[in-house]
């Protein structure tokens, strides 16, 4: 995300350097920064082990290793093959292309 923001900005200064020198470019890009430093690391810190949880479909012993509640929601997320090869993914009995359209 750090490398985007600072493509754009130097994007932004290529096409008009004076930028740089405004607040609106420096409050911007600073507080996208802020958001990146403090968000990514928080993010990464709560969803790894869901994403571990994730991986390793066809291991029953990769499962057992788990902490019982990413192992829950390894349960709860079930993958079921169509008749055409499709791949579908349920959670809690819900596909989840469906789960957007059953939004209030």
């Amino acid at each position: 995300m750090t490398n985007a923001v600072g493509a754009a900005a130097l994007g932004l200064l290529i096409v008009d350097p004076r930028q740089l020198f405004t607040a609106s470019f420096q409050m911007t890009f600073l507080c996208v920064l802020i958001v990146a430093g403090i968000g990514l690391p928080m993010l990464e810190r709560t969803s790894q082990l869901y994403r571990q949880g994730l991986t390793g479909w066809d291991s029953a012993r990769y499962a057992a290793m788990l902490p019982p509640r990413v192992a829950q929601f390894r349960l709860d997320f079930v993958y079921r093959t169509d008749l055409d090869g499709a791949v579908t993914f349920y959670l809690d009995g819900h596909s989840v292309t469906a789960a957007p359209a059953s939004l209030p």
